[in-house]
């Protein structure tokens, strides 16, 4: 009864969209690699989502997100599971000091389709930022 209970509720809240087999183990997913921007900005955020990286969405939907300081360094790890066979997105994304979007970016070889058994590697991914326009900094969310 626990694990029907379990179930229901990650499929309603998502966790199987996209799942070729809902019963399979989740894809354990590291990603690994480096943000490059010329934008000024006090921290940058990388994150994987299935919608494409859109700046007026920000981070929104992300299934998970790490934080960067660029005063330590610009790599970063992300670790994110998701069901077999999702398909997704990796973004980066650069905020002011007052947490406004000031950069924004993608990986250039979006989609990827998440799958494999136990830690599946994505390594050397680049996220280069280019800046935001005013207009979508207003649209966006807060890291």
């Amino acid at each position: 009864m626990i694990q029907l209970i379990v179930a229901v509720a990650s499929i309603s809240a998502g966790l199987f969209t996209g799942a070729s087999n809902p019963t399979e183990p989740p894809a354990e997913i590291e990603i690994t690699g480096s943000v490059e921007s010329q934008v000024k900005a006090k921290k940058f955020v990388v994150f994987a989502a299935k919608e494409p990286c859109d700046a007026t969405r920000g981070t929104t939907g992300a299934w998970g997100k790490v934080g960067i300081d660029p005063n330590v360094s610009m790599s970063f790890f992300l670790e994110i599971f998701v069901p077999q066979g999702t398909v997704g997105h990796i973004c980066g994304a650069a905020f002011d000091e007052n947490d406004k979007l000031v950069g924004f970016g993608a990986y250039a070889k979006n989609p990827v389709t998440f799958q494999g058994t136990g830690e599946v590697s994505i390594a050397g991914v680049v996220i280069p930022l280019k800046a935001v326009a005013a207009r979508r900094k207003a649209m966006a969310t807060k890291p």
